[in-house]
C-alpha cells in the first residue's frame, strides 16, 4: 500500500481567481453541480480550472471539520480547571 509523500494542496485554496469566480456564482445561489459545468465550458482547455462539485463538497467538509474541532478545543480550554461543585461535599 503506498501512502501519499506529500499533502495535495486543494486548487480551491491555491489558485485565487478560481476562488474567486466560485464565489461570485454561489453569491448567485447556483448549486455546486452548475458552478463546476460552467468551469468546464467556460475553460475547457485549462486543467486548473476543471474542479467537480465533489470537490467543493470535500473542501467545505474539511472546512467544516476544522472549523469545529477548533470550536471544541476552545470549548474545552474554556472549562478546565471547572469543577462541578455540586457533587462536592
Amino acid at each position: 500500500m503506498k501512502t501519499a509523500e506529500r499533502p495535495i494542496l486543494c486548487k480551491l485554496i491555491s489558485h485565487q481567481q478560481l476562488s474567486q469566480i466560485i464565489s461570485k456564482n454561489l453569491r448567485w445561489q447556483w448549486s455546486l453541480q452548475k458552478v463546476a459545468g460552467f468551469l468546464k465550458r467556460a475553460y475547457p482547455d485549462d486543467e486548473d480550472y476543471q474542479v467537480s462539485h465533489q470537490t467543493f463538497y470535500r473542501t467545505l467538509y474539511i472546512e467544516i471539520r476544522g472549523a469545529l474541532k477548533k470550536s471544541y478545543n476552545n470549548a474545552l480550554e474554556a472549562n478546565v480547571g471547572c469543577v462541578d461543585q455540586s457533587t462536592q461535599a
